[in-house]
């Protein structure tokens, strides 16, 4: 599956007390993942998401009793588009990812877009821990979009599509804050 790496150019290496890498969003209040799907945003609505829920910066799994008026409104209004809740992840109707991308964090998150939902999601989940060539398979036969974050350092974008990586890459390719490299699920870094 072909993809796209996308690295926040702002991210600054550090030898300050702890050692590493310290995160600059490249817009106050607006994530990584905003700025690289800005240019298929209107294509994210044909697609069903499979989501890591620690990759929500909102305890979708919160009461009431723990939250503020506000944040519990959100928190209801995020969980009526869940279809299926999983250990560790919630599969979303196809409107989620363009209402509430902006509350994914840039930080070790998976997010897979998917065209119908004639997939065992508990195979999906599994699959995260087969070979790079397995994977690779796997991704291409049953999955159409792919978001990773690896570590807040990089996104990195697959698509059966080429055009949807074309159009990213085409919408991303002046910006100074960024920086693009093209890749694939087979010699995929982590």
């Amino acid at each position: 599956m072909k993809g796209l790496r996308v690295y926040n150019k702002r991210i600054e290496k550090t030898n300050e007390p702890i050692k590493g890498y310290i995160y600059h969003p490249l817009k106050e209040g607006v994530s990584d993942l905003s700025v690289i799907i800005f240019p298929i945003i209107d294509k994210l609505s044909d697609y069903y998401w499979f989501i890591d829920k620690n990759a929500l910066s909102v305890a979708i799994d919160a009461s009431a009793q723990e939250c503020d008026k506000d944040e519990w409104e959100l928190i209801e209004e995020i969980n009526s588009l869940i279809i299926k809740r999983f250990d560790s992840y919630f599969l979303a109707e196809k409107v989620f990812f363009q209402k509430y991308a902006r509350y994914i964090i840039d930080d070790w998150a998976d997010i897979f877009g998917l065209s119908n939902l004639d997939l065992d999601l508990n195979q999906l989940i599994g699959s995260q821990y087969l070979l790079p060539e397995e994977k690779n398979l796997y991704y291409s036969n049953n999955v159409t979009l792919y978001f990773s974050n690896v570590d807040m350092l990089y996104w990195e974008f697959y698509s059966k599509e080429d055009s949807l990586l074309h159009v990213v890459e085409t919408g991303l390719q002046n910006r100074v804050d960024v920086s693009l490299e093209h890749c694939n699920l087979l010699n995929r870094l982590l």
